[in-house]
């Protein structure tokens, strides 16, 4: 009997997987779930599991969520989850996942979503962490979805890696809005289920309620493990909830070679444990940090005497050399700025004749120099000698000849001849 059974249970599953397809898309094998036949178990969390379903009705197949049971019997839980569920599927942003579909089917609350092909970041940074261009670039995509679920009063309070689907060219889309929690707070329910700690801001755990910043600092954790590879605060439970809380958030150019130090800040900023030091949205987090992105790497390692002479004090060095790293840094695009050959070393020689300070003269100008400059005050002295000896000399001479040269009236003027005068 026993050999029976078993042999019938393997039948049985052999057949329906067998039978799982039927001209491309019939599943009369799969296991049944109102009208959407479930081909296969994609994965499953916190908020239920997701399946790859095929719906009759649209001819086409689905990503199907079914929520934990005890979802449909909370009736506040019930309520926003209809109503969010129908405002994210009203969302047209590009990086949003589409919802076709939500209802209850025998007690269980679900959503049918776009089925992709793609991975979930999870799986990526399972590999380790990406170059820090592709976290930004994914990271700027995911901020735009959540933007505009913002916009229209949506908090997806779940941001997480699972939750982040990256398709081919590294095209990301953001998941799961029918399960985000409205702005205006969280009930119990809605706070427990699929809660992530991994990702949840402070206030969730003091308050239980979340706004749109709840969502830059879940985007700030996921852009942390996405530089590193590492979630913000490792462990579980009691331990991660008190590592958010009070902990201060981690640096990850201190756990990742490459990644540029002004991350820091970013992570710093977009994880504060208060809400208002926080970015006030995900687009400012972005933004942010693809500056960081494009910030010079400060060097690591120890410097060379070139590179250390730049931040100390001139005091006693020569001003040449300070003068040009400022003018460099002034113009921090001319190393991008492609150039004829030969112009780099013409331009900074040019540099350093013009200032002071610069290159000393050769010996032998500096030696024709100081001959010339001694004959000309030579001459100098000489020509004065001479004049004045000339002046002392013809002084008496000149006076009476001039004297002589007229006559003198009797208002005591001196008369000019003729001659002088002119006709």
């Amino acid at each position: 009997v026993v050999a029976s059974t078993v042999y019938d249970v393997t039948r049985t599953a052999i057949v329906a997987q067998v039978n799982g397809f039927h001209g491309g898309k019939r599943v009369d094998g799969a296991r049944r779930f109102g009208r959407y036949h479930l081909v296969e178990s994609l994965y499953h969390d916190g908020m239920g599991e997701v399946w790859r379903a095929f719906d009759p009705r649209s001819d086409r197949f689905v990503a199907l969520r079914m929520l934990p049971a005890g979802c449909a019997a909370d009736a506040g839980f019930h309520t926003r989850f209809r109503r969010n569920t129908g405002a994210a599927a009203g969302l047209d942003e590009p990086h949003v996942v589409k919802i076709h579909d939500f209802g209850e089917i025998d007690g269980r609350l679900f959503v049918t979503m776009q089925l992709l092909d793609s991975r979930n970041l999870q799986d990526i940074l399972d590999a380790g962490p990406v170059p820090p261009a592709r976290a930004v670039w994914i990271i700027e995509q995911i901020a735009s979805a959540l933007h505009a679920a913002h916009d229209v009063g949506l908090v997806h309070s779940n941001v997480n890696p699972t939750n982040i689907l990256v398709a081919e060219d590294d095209f990301a889309y953001l998941t799961d809005f029918g399960i985000a929690t409205e702005e205006t707070g969280l009930t119990k329910a809605g706070a427990s289920r699929g809660a992530n700690w991994s990702y949840t801001a402070p206030e969730r755990f003091r308050t239980g309620r979340a706004d749109v910043r709840a969502d830059v600092y879940g985007l700030a954790c996921v852009l942390y493990q996405s530089l590193t590879g590492q979630r913000p605060f490792p462990g579980a439970g009691r331990d991660q909830l008190a590592a958010h809380m009070f902990k201060p958030p981690p640096q990850p150019s201190k756990i990742q070679p490459g990644v540029p130090p002004a991350m820091d800040q970013i992570i710093a900023t977009g994880m504060a444990k208060e809400p208002d030091l926080r970015y006030a949205t995900t687009k400012e987090l972005a933004k942010a940090a693809r500056l960081a992105l494009a910030t010079p790497m400060h060097p690591t390692s120890p410097a060379s005497p070139r590179n250390r002479a730049a931040p100390t004090p001139r005091k006693g060095a020569p001003p040449a050399k300070p003068a040009t790293k400022s003018a460099s840094a002034r113009r921090p695009t001319d190393r991008y700025r492609p150039r004829h050959a030969g112009w780099n070393k013409r331009a900074s020689a040019a540099r350093r004749n013009a200032e002071p300070g610069g290159q000393p003269l050769p010996i032998w100008a500096s030696i024709v120099f100081a001959v010339i400059t001694i004959s000309a005050v030579a001459a100098l002295i000489l020509g004065i000698i001479i004049m004045g000896h000339s002046a002392f000399r013809g002084g008496t001479t000149s006076t009476t000849s001039l004297a002589s040269a007229g006559s003198a009236t009797h208002d005591g003027h001196t008369r000019w001849p003729s001659a002088h005068r002119g006709t």
